[in-house]
């Protein structure tokens, strides 16, 4: 939900499975949708046709080298160049089952 509308939103992003919990990586700079999480940390995810409650975190301190990185960046290798330097340096999102 929207920390100031209070209106659901929707976003597509590449993410990566590690861990039992869904990764996502978004620019240098906190997007909405993160801000919005960290105001209030239950989400819904859906991949495909199924959906779950989750609870985010922003991860301010995954090391710029962590596999998981170069696993997301290099699951969508192919759709643009230049995924490794943006996956190392891009704010990490963890969403985790419950909600």
């Amino acid at each position: 939900m929207g920390r100031r509308s209070g209106r659901t939103h929707r976003i597509e992003i590449w993410f990566v499975v590690d861990g039992g919990a869904v990764w996502l990586l978004t620019g240098h700079e906190p997007k909405d949708w993160v801000r919005n999480l960290a105001a209030g940390p239950r989400a819904t995810l859906e991949l495909g046709g199924w959906r779950a409650p989750v609870q985010g975190a922003v991860v301010d301190d995954l090391p710029t080298d962590a596999p998981l990185r170069a696993a997301l960046a290099a699951r969508y290798r192919g759709e643009d160049e230049g995924h490794e330097a943006w996956a190392a340096g891009a704010l990490a999102v963890r969403l985790t089952p419950g909600g």
